[in-house]
């Protein structure tokens, strides 16, 4: 009831009077509290740095009901299905059969060693964010910065240099207040996904494709890549920010591209578009293990799609359909 009705803020004060789950969700963030969202930038703030963070993630799934065993139970009932069907094609061959188990085992034991690898170097970059927010937040005790955060709009060189009296200047903020005029400016454009430069990279190139690339939507019918099949009709839903994720109830999630810290909305949404990404990416692979209707590679997909529209996905096909007026 708490999680239903109240905010996050009061969540986690109230929580404390909860011991187990009190328990859980601090062992949760001591040890996953670096897996988030885009967890291989520095800048990121994580639930290790806000643990609110994971109340908003928790949250949909206590108001839905949704609960993560029944994604597991429905992921081995697809898991066996499929080697039964590979089975029944190799007949009686005997060495096939056995040949297959061994190559089945071993990649699972490579996926696995993948993944917990693919943790580990989150894991590292947490250490290394830790090291900076505590230099940022020395910064600005010793007023170099006018906030800790604003250590990520330097370059490491700039940081360690000033540390040791060998960079070339002193005025650190100012520097910080150029580079935030910068990424302002950045955030106004978007690039082509493949462009050309001419001369000096900075200087007289838009960074936008010469040619336009030919699109493979037909009409109606927008066309990506087959990830996991199934067919949905549902209202889109346009995420560009899983952090500030809207309610995914009965939807279908619409995402530019996905990581680990995703994972999370995925059991919410009844289907999964993705404009980036091919089979081996992690919103084919997650889709697949969850059982989601999932397609990938949708050129200019975000926008294509109006937020709240209802389409209809095939996952088998990789085709979307549009009824439109």
């Amino acid at each position: 009831e708490l999680f239903k009705n109240a905010g996050e803020d009061e969540i986690m004060q109230k929580i404390a009077g909860f011991p187990e789950i009190h328990s859980a969700f601090k062992n949760h963030v001591a040890k996953f509290g670096s897996r988030f969202v885009n967890e291989l930038k520095l800048e990121t703030i994580t639930p290790k740095q806000e643990p609110a963070l994971l109340i908003r993630l928790v949250k949909p799934y206590v108001v839905q009901n949704i609960q993560p065993k029944d994604n597991h139970e429905h992921e081995l009932v697809l898991r066996h299905a499929a080697e039964e069907k590979v089975f029944k094609k190799l007949g009686s061959n005997f060495a096939k059969k056995s040949l297959l188990k061994k190559i089945l085992l071993e990649t699972r034991k490579g996926v696995k060693n993948r993944e917990n690898l693919r943790f580990e170097r989150t894991r590292v970059f947490g250490v290394v964010r830790a090291i900076f927010l505590q230099i940022g937040q020395h910064f600005y005790s010793e007023h170099i910065l006018d906030n800790p955060r604003d250590i990520f709009y330097l370059t490491k060189e700039e940081i360690f240099s000033f540390i040791d009296g060998t960079g070339v200047s002193s005025k650190l903020k100012e520097i910080v207040t150029l580079r935030k005029a910068e990424f302002a400016e950045y955030e106004k454009v978007s690039p082509s996904d493949r462009f050309e430069t001419f001369g000096m990279v900075h200087h007289a190139n838009s960074y936008q494709a010469n040619s336009t690339v030919k699109s493979e939507h037909n009409g109606d019918v927008l066309k990506g890549l087959a990830a996991c099949p199934g067919i949905v009709r549902a209202p889109v839903r346009l995420v560009r920010n899983p952090a500030n994720a809207p309610n995914l109830e009965g939807c279908i999630l619409v995402a530019e591209r996905t990581d680990p810290g995703w994972a999370p909305l995925f059991p919410m949404a009844k289907g999964l578009l993705v404009e980036r990404g091919s089979l081996l990416s992690h919103s084919a692979i997650v889709a697949r293990e969850m059982g989601i209707p999932a397609i990938v590679a949708i050129g200019n997909l975000m926008n294509e799609l109006i937020d709240g529209e209802e389409v209809e996905m095939n996952g088998a096909t990789g085709e979307i359909r549009l009824f439109r007026e």
